[in-house]
């Protein structure tokens, strides 16, 4: 046996012996009244339009913008925890460097319906938060024939903690089983209930904000090679290392351009330990984008599974000294600059054409540790039962399409990039020595096809780890990953089910 199969069985014995105390330990804690499968009962989905491969006769895009802050004013009362890292203790705000946001793009092409594409600045929001806020909008939605809306997080690990993760570990270790155990329904998690429900005004009025603020103008998409700002920590190092831009341009000269924005790196200028509250470089880029081009921003992450911020100081023009804040700032006015120099001639102008699906998914949940989290009630998705000790999580999907040229892939969660564009670990190299035999999101966004990812959208169920190359969490080549990995089955669930949606899709394109 050689070395790397040595290596190999010794962390795999290690996973199993991990795997049986969790089981173990799990036993000991009585669990929520997570629903049957069968029993789950689906509301809020909206499965979006039909298809179309031409445009309306007379077809204009149409698009309107808000924004509006998340911050109650309250965050430092001692009962906002910050979303980052799991810690002992209360891991309560301590400080406010900037703001927390929420901002909305309304978009349709003529017939088909409007689609809703916000972003907010949060490490994360469950399917089930996501719901909640399209009930706020569903008669508002079909007045204005809103037939989707997606809600897609920026991932900040120094930002109120809005997914539960960073609740305190003695509420969630000694009080909350117990009342697991006679079936109370107030579990607490580091979710605080006030700024919850602002969350789910503000958004929702920043939606209806956005769809009476449409109006006509043309699309373009460009691109800026950003390679330089991102560094990838696991293989097989395949990215899109591009600042993808839609800009929108009004009809209407006196309005401001709006670019939606994709990018690929994590927000941790500010460090996931720390107790101040920051939306990271998202902030400083949108500052920069404003009083430099005057436009709107509206930033989402793509496939950014090991992917960090490349601080590099000689790289961002920062002094031997310098504090966080000036390397948060820093990456944003650079990535802003970026974008600032895709010139009109190096921009492709985009057909009005505009289709969107959505599939509900559940999705195989079988990590132990994360089993264990959720009956803690840290941990707030969807879960639902599907067998006697099977669990799976509710959630969901999209898939969309911009003019001819352009797929759009909507994650719920952390997409290890090379599912999204081809290059993964063959069987010479991936951890189970097998290779992985499912199409690329690209393949299936079909030839001459630019496909971007919106990541974290409608859901945050943790990384996408291909399941050639699922990794005991316990051995270094994981990188933190497996930890929060739902399930060594999920990535070809997932993809599969993407297959299905894309397929008729591709069908159209192909006319």
């Amino acid at each position: 046996m050689d070395q790397r199969a040595r290596h190999k069985r010794k962390y795999n014995f290690y996973q199993k012996l991990l795997d049986g105390l969790l089981l173990a330990a799990g036993a000991l804690f009585p669990s929520p009244a997570f629903p049957r499968k069968k029993n789950y009962k689906s509301g809020g989905f909206y499965p979006g339009t039909g298809d179309s491969a031409a445009a309306a006769p007379g077809a204009k895009w149409r698009l309107g913008f808000a924004s509006d802050t998340l911050l109650t004013g309250n965050e430092l009362d001692g009962n906002h925890f910050v979303g980052g890292v799991i810690a002992r203790g209360r891991k309560t705000a301590t400080e406010v460097y900037d703001d927390m946001r929420v901002r909305a793009a309304a978009v349709s092409a003529g017939g088909g319906g409007t689609a809703v594409f916000a972003a907010l600045d949060l490490y994360g929001l469950t399917n089930r938060d996501v719901r909640i806020i399209r009930s706020r909008l569903a008669d508002y939605a079909v007045q204005k024939g809103i037939v989707s809306i997606n809600l897609m997080s920026l991932h900040q690990h120094s930002v109120v903690d809005t997914f539960g993760m960073n609740g305190e570990l003695k509420q969630a270790f000694l009080v909350n089983p117990l009342k697991n155990l006679v079936r109370r329904k107030d579990i607490k998690s580091g979710k605080n209930p006030a700024f919850m429900e602002n969350l789910f005004r503000v958004t929702a009025n920043t939606i209806k904000a956005a769809c009476e603020n449409m109006e006509p103008g043309e699309l373009f998409f460009g691109a800026a090679d950003a390679a330089a700002y991102v560094v990838d920590h696991r293989p097989p190092f395949v990215n899109d290392t591009a600042l993808n831009r839609l800009r929108f341009r009004p009809d209407n000269p006196a309005s401001r351009e709006t670019w939606l924005v994709t990018w690929c790196a994590h927000c941790g200028g500010n460090g996931p330990g720390n107790r101040q509250i920051t939306s990271d470089y998202p902030y400083y880029m949108e500052k920069a984008v404003r009083e430099e081009s005057g436009a709107n921003l509206l930033l989402i992450l793509g496939a950014i599974q090991s992917n960090a911020m490349n601080k590099d100081s000689a790289l961002l023009g920062l002094p031997a000294e310098h504090t966080a804040v000036d390397t948060m700032d820093a990456y944003g006015r650079a990535l802003a600059r970026l974008l600032a120099g895709i010139g009109p001639g190096s921009e492709e102008a985009v057909e009005p054409i505009l289709s969107i699906r959505h599939r509900e998914v559940f999705l195989p949940l079988s990590n132990r540790l994360m089993i264990f989290v959720f009956k803690t009630g840290l941990f707030t998705n969807a879960v639902v039962r599907t067998k006697l000790f099977g669990y799976a999580l509710a959630s969901e999907i999209g898939w969309a399409r911009l003019g001819r040229n352009i797929a759009v892939a909507l994650i719920p969660g952390e997409l290890e990039p090379s599912l999204a564009y081809g290059g993964t670990l063959g069987a010479g190299e991936s951890w189970s020595g097998k290779a992985w035999d499912l199409p690329s999101l690209k393949d299936m966004a079909g030839e001459n096809q630019k496909l971007l990812v919106f990541g974290l959208a409608n859901d945050q169920i943790g990384y996408i780890v291909a399941d050639n190359d699922f990794v005991p969490m316990m051995a270094p080549e994981t990188v933190h990953v497996e930890m929060v990995s739902i399930d060594r089955h999920c990535a070809s669930t997932l993809m599969t089910a993407f297959e299905q949606i894309a397929r008729p899709a591709q069908a159209v394109q192909k006319e």
